[in-house]
């Protein structure tokens, strides 16, 4: 078994490239151990990872908040929220 490296400064943003990795293996650098070949496209993730982040953190302090107010959790373990 071998590894590549694909370094992504040698894509264009959503440009589809084939690629073909020559894998290698520091031990045995005079082996054929073949090749990958890949069609790769650099994109950002959907949607924004922060937000969805944030959001779920919303949700929790909403959650919390409505159980200090319940009397359900004593609100002095969250000293942010009390």
């Amino acid at each position: 078994m071998g590894s590549a490296y694909l370094y992504l400064e040698s894509l264009e943003h959503k440009r589809m490239l084939d690629v073909t990795l020559d894998l290698k293996d520091p031990q045995y650098p005079d082996h054929d151990l073949g090749t990958i070949e890949l069609a790769v496209t650099l994109s950002p993730k959907e949607g924004d990872f922060r937000e969805a982040v944030n959001h779920a953190i919303e949700k929790e302090l909403e959650k919390i908040q409505g159980d200090c107010t319940a009397g359900v959790a004593d609100c002095a373990d969250y000293p942010s929220v009390g």
